[in-house]
């Protein structure tokens, strides 16, 4: 095993990062709703932040879709339809599909092992009942193996 497969994603540790993560997590739990409207003044107070890394964080949240920011409305929690899911599970199981098929010529049982580990940790934070975002991360972690060695550069930068 290289030095560099055995690297593990480093936690978010930026101010921006724990915002991310903390908001990500009150949309994943259903503490705020689809549709509700959210203030960078409520939210900074209640974080204990100051608005300038919230703003940051707000933008990774409006640009991943999890929330939408209207001009001269607000900021609010995304409402995902159906629709919306069916359309982004078939897009990324079209692209994961591919992906397999591009590192499945590059796999070595070093690789292999890597991604035995993946699932591993997903499935102990899934036992541990860990709270949403660390499983989340965990299963982003697993997915993101066969992008990692398909060895194609656009299938890297989509994911």
């Amino acid at each position: 095993m290289t030095a560099l497969q055995s690297l593990q994603p480093l936690g978010d540790r930026t101010r921006r990062g724990q915002i991310v993560s903390a908001i990500r997590q009150l949309v994943v739990t259903g503490q705020v709703t689809p549709g509700e409207r959210l203030t960078e003044t409520d939210l900074a107070g209640k974080l204990g932040v100051s608005r300038a890394p919230l703003r940051e964080a707000i933008r990774d949240l409006v640009e991943t879709g999890l929330l939408v920011a209207e001009p001269y409305k607000g900021l609010f929690v995304r409402d995902f339809t159906r629709k919306d899911l069916e359309e982004l599970y078939s897009l990324r199981t079209a692209l994961e599909q591919l992906a397999f098929r591009e590192a499945w010529p590059h796999r070595t049982d070093a690789l292999k092992e890597d991604l035995r580990e993946r699932n591993r940790k997903l499935d102990a934070a899934i036992a541990r009942g860990d709270d949403p975002d660390v499983a989340i991360e965990a299963e982003l972690y697993l997915h993101s193996w066969c992008y990692e060695v398909s060895n194609h550069a656009l299938l890297r930068q989509t994911w």
